[in-house]
């Protein structure tokens, strides 16, 4: 679902209810909105840490796994959208940085990185 009343989201397959989460949440309710009710794996992957949703979710908010066809779908439907500029983007950057046999320190790996 996709209100503030009742939101949900899928992450690594498992289903979430986070209405009561929405106004906790750290970034605000409007990015959590924007992916109720679908995968949000994607985004939610590289900002937070593998507990988070344990963390800050009572474990009666997890509604449960996806079936194996669900799973698929889902699968399918993020190997078929279109990227963002932001991804490619950064598709774009991760390939042209140097090889890490090319790097002399902590810094050159920092710039690379970041």
């Amino acid at each position: 679902m996709s209100h503030e009343s009742s939101c949900w989201v899928i992450v690594n397959s498992n289903v979430y209810d986070v209405t009561e989460f929405l106004p906790a949440h750290p970034g605000g309710a409007n990015i959590i909105l924007k992916y109720a009710g679908k995968d949000a794996t994607l985004v939610y992957e590289p900002i937070h840490p593998p507990d988070a949703l344990e963390k800050n979710l009572d474990a009666s908010k997890h509604l449960g796994q996806l079936n194996a066809d669900a799973i698929q779908s889902v699968r399918t439907a993020q190997e078929s959208r279109k990227k963002t500029d932001d991804e490619l983007r950064s598709e774009q950057e991760w390939k042209q940085r140097p090889p890490l046999s090319r790097m002399l320190g902590l810094t050159d790996i920092e710039v690379c990185v970041l």
